[in-house]
């Protein structure tokens, strides 16, 4: 097993406290809830999900009958309130969504370790948008969350660079919040407002 997925089982052991000592372990919570969005950035957790491998690593620690329950969500923001809610004790989102959580629990939430990196992609399937200049007011896209996305910030940047600092925020009208899934569905309606798509693999068709 790989230093990447060690980390992953390693945090989500720690975080439900099965690592600690015996009289700790009698008042500690048998069943992790971990979250994950579509697409293959997550193949690391399906991998600990299909091998079981959270189970087999709490049970070499002396803590059988541990289990795992993997929710899927469109997007980091349902995530990110599903956290803050209880109902997921580790999630799998984006760097955006973990720094608005660390904020907004005064350093309570912290990362574990990364999991993906694979390229993003700005896609249109209107013919007349050949890069952000091109952006019009009621040109929409689809990125997964709005303002705090892997995707959205980068956007801020590019709007940044090419339009001037003070215009960070000027795409931020624009974006719209869609699962990747969803927005791929978008993306191949051609009657669908959406006609742009922040995309990461392999949700990236344009047809």
């Amino acid at each position: 097993m790989n230093r990447m997925m060690w980390l992953i089982l390693a945090g989500a052991i720690a975080a439900a406290g099965l690592a600690q000592g015996p009289a700790a372990q009698a008042q500690q919570k048998t069943e992790i809830a971990i979250s994950r969005q579509p697409g293959i950035f997550y193949m690391p957790s399906h991998i600990i999900e299909k091998q079981k491998l959270i189970e087999k690593h709490a049970a070499a620690l002396g803590v059988p009958g541990v289990t795992t329950k993997w929710i899927t969500f469109s997007g980091g923001g349902a995530q990110t309130d599903a956290l803050l809610a209880g109902g997921v004790d580790i999630l799998n989102t984006g760097t955006g969504n973990l720094l608005l959580l660390w904020d907004r629990t005064r350093g309570g939430v912290k990362g574990i370790v990364a999991t993906s990196a694979q390229p993003m992609t700005l896609i249109s399937r209107d013919a007349n948008i050949k890069s952000l200049r091109d952006i019009g007011p009621n040109d929409k896209i689809a990125v997964p969350t709005v303002k705090v996305s892997t995707q959205a910030i980068v956007l801020q940047i590019a709007a940044a660079e090419l339009f001037g600092a003070d215009q960070w925020s000027k795409l931020d009208a624009n974006t719209v919040q869609l699962g990747h899934p969803d927005a791929y569905v978008a993306m191949t309606n051609a009657q669908h407002e959406v006609r742009n798509h922040f995309a990461i693999p392999p949700l990236r068709s344009s047809s």
